[in-house]
């Protein structure tokens, strides 16, 4: 946090930087993958902040599609550590500001 002048800091209120678009308990996702169009790898119902899905082909474009209420979903890759990288701000190296 950068202040133009010294300051008595009380509280700190912060926000993720997303649209409510994580995953959340209880919703139905679809986890979709590109091959000359959207292909869907199924559905499943999230238990938990995180949900898995199993046999996925590997090293396509990906979409998590949140089926109970959805928004500002992007397409991903995952990178050679399993981790998951959007297309526009991790891959093309935008500059966020």
């Amino acid at each position: 946090m950068w202040l133009k002048e010294p300051q008595v800091v009380t509280h700190v209120r912060f926000s993720p930087k997303n649209a409510d678009n994580g995953i959340c308990a209880g919703d139905e996702y679809e986890l979709r993958y590109w091959d000359d169009g959207w292909q869907s790898c199924g559905t499943a119902r999230a238990k938990y902040e995180y949900i898995e899905f199993a046999n996925i082909p590997h090293g396509k474009l990906y979409w998590l599609v949140n089926l109970t209420r959805g928004k500002e979903e992007m397409p991903f890759v995952l990178d050679e550590q399993g981790r998951q990288r959007f297309v526009y701000y991790d891959i093309m190296d935008i500059d966020e500001n």
